[in-house]
């Protein structure tokens, strides 16, 4: 099925795909309800989701191992059996396709606030979706190249930022360091999993990869760079604006951005942010077309992805016309859709590892 590709995606294109995916969440609002969770605490909610998630992806890579050349979708349905395995696929491609849904109508409100203020979400929507739709029908290959073309750019900018905000850091807003106390720490930690469950996904593409080394060293070092980097990038946050200011603000990313003056000439940084703000949301959606649209082959046994990424994407453009309020859908993702889904993205790598073990898969 993933067999369209010229060649394998490799460890320095994976590592520097996942790493761009996951900084994404600091775009949103996401940082808001994370530190909302956990008070001053916030920047240690992505390392302790990071530990937490860790246990899940070392399931799924040993299942890899195992099942050589199969990706997770087909391992699902080896191991649970046909209708079983297809209940467990379509939950998964739901719970994803109504995630993606929140996340689009949150990052087009992100781009109108700041960059586009008089045009409609609508059309940024489709502006998005479409450009992301372009790419993903490129291939996940593709996607992964223009992230290693664009690492470069990203890493300029976020010295840029780290450098000139120097003068905005207040360290004593850090304090004190346990926030709302370990209880609520790790009740968000749970709860924000899914910030981390693309290195999960990807494995549905698994046969793309070069190989199992390739994909287990990028899976775990992209992990490790991305908590880190977004835990400095929380902790920006928290000591520029302490809490519960933290809570409260929209946007504290590009809220933050705005702050940050270079010279006398050069204060409005967020606009040399657009660029690289685009790009990476681009990247970030055409990955999960890709994704959602494989799980749907695979769901009914088709063998090409690419030529179902058109009217799959439709769909999901038609279904993010249909909230009209970004911010009251990003607190129903917040309150019910991720604690189901950071639920079951832990359960299933397990769960599938138990199983395997049980039937002697790894004995074989």
């Amino acid at each position: 099925m993933f067999k369209n590709s010229d060649s394998k995606i490799g460890t320095k294109e994976t590592i520097t795909l996942i790493t761009i995916l996951l900084f994404t969440n600091t775009f949103d609002n996401t940082p808001s309800f994370i530190f909302k969770d956990a008070k001053n605490a916030g920047w240690l909610v992505p390392i302790i989701s990071a530990v937490i998630i860790l246990i899940p992806i070392l399931c799924t890579l040993n299942l890899l191992k195992k099942f050589k050349d199969k990706g997770l979708i087909e391992i699902i349905y080896m191991l649970t059996g046909k209708y079983f395995g297809f209940i467990l696929i379509l939950l998964l491609i739901v719970l994803n396709i109504f995630f993606l849904i929140g996340n689009i109508r949150d990052n087009c409100s992100t781009i109108s606030t700041l960059f586009f203020p008089k045009t409609s979400t609508e059309i940024l929507v489709f502006t998005l979706i479409g450009a992301s739709c372009y790419v993903a029908s490129l291939g996940l290959k593709a996607s992964a190249r223009t992230a290693f073309l664009f690492l470069f750019y990203f890493v300029i900018n976020l010295l840029l930022i780290l450098i000139f905000s120097k003068h905005l850091i207040i360290p004593a807003f850090l304090f004190p360091l346990a926030g709302g106390g370990i209880k609520s720490i790790f009740k968000a930690s749970l709860l924000n999993v899914p910030i981390f469950q693309v290195i999960i996904l990807l494995s549905i593409c698994f046969p793309m990869f070069k190989n199992h080394k390739c994909f287990k060293k990028s899976s775990l070092f992209s992990l490790l760079i991305s908590c880190i980097l977004i835990a400095v990038i929380f902790i920006i946050i928290q000591m520029t604006f302490d809490y519960p200011a933290t809570s409260i603000i929209a946007l504290p990313f590009f809220t933050f951005v705005r702050l940050i003056n270079i010279t006398r000439f050069l204060s409005n940084l967020e606009a040399l942010l657009f660029l690289p703000s685009v790009i990476i949301l681009v990247l970030y959606y055409s990955v999960y077309l890709y994704l959602v649209t494989a799980m749907f082959t695979n769901l009914l046994k088709l063998k090409k992805v690419e030529p179902f990424i058109l009217p799959v994407t439709a769909l999901i453009a038609i279904l993010c016309l249909i909230p009209e309020n970004s911010i009251k859908i990003s607190l129903l993702i917040h309150m019910y859709l991720l604690p189901i889904l950071s639920t079951f993205i832990i359960i299933l790598p397990i769960t599938l590892s138990i199983i395997a073990q049980w039937k002697g898969a790894y004995n074989k």
